[in-house]
């Protein structure tokens, strides 16, 4: 791109960046102009060969009459913009193809604080008469490609300016020598600008050069072999320099010694350095450590393939948050070393067009990043977590890759202000669903770049937009076979956790039973008889606790003289309650059981009905079962039924008169000669 055309494009922008932020322009000055509030705009029309009459606009303070055909300023060449309601400060004269200017030509413009006067081929010594008569308030003044030489400074071209300049741009002319001595006069000077010139530098350049007030050096661009040494008597020449661009020269080392007396700043030292284009055959270990303020590096587009990048390159530079590598020949792990010293400081990175063929990982480390930038690189494939700890990224670009897939959490994409991630070959398939979903969604970021994001495979969709694929939507995704089978799976398991649980619950007491049969079978020999040790096992609730204590103990005991098995008396508390129920239930001829409502839902109590069920194919005599109430027939189970039909069954009568007949029934059924025979064995 030539200077020229950047020049144009940097005027365009300036102006946008005017009008961006300003209501919406207007015809002004005789219909030629636009204007905002305090801004004229009267660019490329060649047609326009004056200065148009003020017309609809007032307070104007920014004139920009830039790419039109003035060719000469006279004397009232500018009146229409001196009127007492305007008050001209910045001045835009950029290639107007001016040549003559009269010495006055400026002189009425007494508020001016900026004039540029870019790309005009002006005759010189003419131009050097009018800047006598420049106002006293100009601080800025551009000579950017004026065909400005070495013997034109010597022949007092910047003299009528005068002392209180800030600023001079000298950048795209024909200059040859660094003679600080033109810009001497100029104390308060804090902005040289000799960008793309054909400056040499020697050894004593800086020798007998010293400013106090410059901050900001750029001669990039140039024709300078080495790293100046920047020593005025042992001191920096600029101890105040913040700003130094020198790349794109033919410097070829760079060490921590090779910028000399730059580092003996006043206060804070350099800030921001571009070295950029130079081609260093090395670059050594803790360059940049002698100036802990740098903010801000350029070192992209090195010419030499084959820099020799120190690792530790970086060590030092604590608060450097702005790194630009792009254009060098980096691998991933090389990246990894010479960022690492940064984790804590980093908030710009750049290594587009770096050749790298991963992310390096050290970038997930980076805390505080807020723009990354890994375009136009051999990427094939990023970790699903590469940026989750990047909480502050807000803008990145991953486009012109091999990315075939990639994902980057809701976290992440919620807070990107700018994401570029097309031309890539993407594989449209369901894995990218949520990216198609964002493509959509995202309209400030995606918008007018749709059709850059199109797939490389399957080969039904290449060359497709992925949000225009139809195998790629939430319906299809959702019946997608391995979704389905996925789907299917968890189904059969939920119904197979479901009938096992249900089956488990109806067969609980069989189970249970089982289970202490199959541990009584462990610990007992095959020809174990069990010890008939008392008459009478009582099977009953706990709520029924005190009607057995008190009625069916003493009458059992003490007037039927029978020993009676009883829970909380007789159970061995060593032994587990389940060993304790069948060892009893074995020893015991008889058994009682106590129905009530109670025990209907005593869970404990359907485990020792159960275990009861089992010996029901003994006699029905060795069975005795007593109802305090009447039973709902809700709470009437199966085996119940069957036990109330085929055994002995005794109502309480819950009055005192018929307790003494009732007891005396209950104990003929126990004591009947045929419960001589023992209960068989479990």
């Amino acid at each position: 791109m030539s200077s020229k055309i950047m020049h144009v494009l940097l005027a365009v922008w300036f102006v946008a960046r005017i009008f961006a932020f300003s209501p919406d322009p207007r015809p002004c000055f005789e219909k030629l102009c636009w204007c905002t509030n305090i801004a004229a705009n009267c660019t490329r029309n060649p047609s326009l060969t004056f200065v148009p009459l003020c017309s609809g606009a007032q307070n104007i303070s920014i004139f920009i009459f830039s790419y039109n055909h003035l060719s000469r300023i006279l004397n009232h060449t500018l009146d229409n913009i001196t009127t007492p309601y305007m008050n001209i400060q910045h001045l835009n004269l950029v290639g107007n193809n001016i040549t003559l200017v009269s010495s006055h030509a400026f002189a009425k413009l007494n508020s001016l604080t900026s004039l540029n006067l870019n790309h005009n081929p002006f005759i010189l010594t003419m131009l050097a008469k009018a800047f006598h008569f420049l106002s006293k308030s100009v601080s800025y003044i551009y000579l950017n490609d004026l065909g400005i030489s070495d013997s034109d400074l010597e022949d007092n071209l910047l003299d009528g300016l005068h002392n209180r300049i800030t600023g001079i741009h000298l950048a795209e002319n024909n200059l040859s020598k660094f003679n600080f001595s033109h810009f001497a006069k100029f104390p308060e000077l804090t902005t040289l600008n000799l960008r793309q010139n054909r400056i040499s530098l020697y050894p004593d350049s800086f020798s007998r050069v010293f400013s106090e007030t410059l901050a900001t050096l750029w001669i990039h661009h140039n024709n300078i072999t080495l790293m100046p040494d920047f020593c005025y008597n042992n001191k920096s020449s600029f101890p105040n320099l913040y700003s130094l661009r020198i790349g794109y020269n033919r410097i070829p080392y760079l060490s921590k010694s090779s910028f000399g007396c730059l580092s003996k700043c006043i206060d804070v030292c350099l800030t921001h350095l571009q070295i950029s284009g130079n081609p260093f055959e090395m670059i050594g270990s803790e360059t940049f450590s002698q100036f802990p303020s740098l903010q801000m590096l350029i070192m992209k587009q090195l010419s030499s393939a084959q820099t020799d990048i120190d690792d530790e390159t970086f060590v030092g530079c604590s608060n450097l948050n702005y790194l630009d590598l792009s254009g060098n020949n980096i691998t991933a792990d090389k990246l990894e070393n010479l960022v690492r010293p940064l984790i804590k400081s980093l908030k710009y990175l750049d290594c587009s067009n770096c050749s790298l063929q991963r992310v390096p990982e050290v970038t997930s480390e980076l805390t505080g990043l807020e723009e990354i930038f890994l375009d136009h690189n051999h990427i094939k494939s990023i970790s699903d977590n590469a940026f989750i700890k990047n909480i502050k990224l807000q803008n990145m670009s991953l486009s012109d890759n091999n990315l075939s897939y990639l994902f980057i959490p809701v976290s992440i994409r919620s807070r990107l202000k700018y994401a570029n991630i097309e031309n890539n070959p993407f594989n449209c398939n369901c894995d990218l669903l949520w990216f198609k979903d964002w493509l959509i969604g995202a309209r400030s970021l995606f918008s007018c770049r749709l059709s850059f994001y199109t797939c490389s495979s399957p080969p039904d969709t290449k060359g497709k937009r992925l949000v225009d694929v139809p195998s790629v939507t939430k319906f299809v995704c959702l019946y997608d076979s391995q979704y389905v089978s996925l789907l299917v799976c968890a189904v059969v398991a939920v119904l197979m956790s479901i009938v096992c649980f249900a089956l488990g619950y109806k067969w609980r007491w069989n189970i249970r039973y089982f289970l202490v049969w199959k541990r009584r079978r462990r610990r007992a020999s095959p020809e174990t008889i069990p010890l008939l040790t008392s008459d009478v096992y009582l099977l009953y609730s706990d709520e029924d606790f005190v009607w057995v204590r008190h009625q069916a103990l003493p009458n059992l005991e003490d007037k039927g003289r029978l020993r009676t098995c009883f829970r909380s008396r007789d159970f061995d508390p060593k032994l587990h309650i389940m060993d304790s129920i069948v060892k009893n239930l074995n020893g015991c001829r008889k058994v009682l059981i106590v129905v009530s409502t109670s025990f209907l839902k005593d869970t404990g109590c359907q485990f020792e009905l159960s275990l009861v069920q089992k010996r029901l194919e003994d006699t029905h005599e060795a069975f005795v079962v007593v109802l305090l109430e009447e039973i709902d027939d809700r709470y009437m189970s199966e085996f119940l039924s069957r036990l109330l039909q085929e055994c002995n069954v005794l109502s309480w009568p819950g009055s005192d008169q018929n307790e003494a007949e009732f007891w005396n029934q209950v104990l003929l059924v126990l004591q009947r000669s045929d419960e001589s025979g023992a209960l068989n064995a479990m």
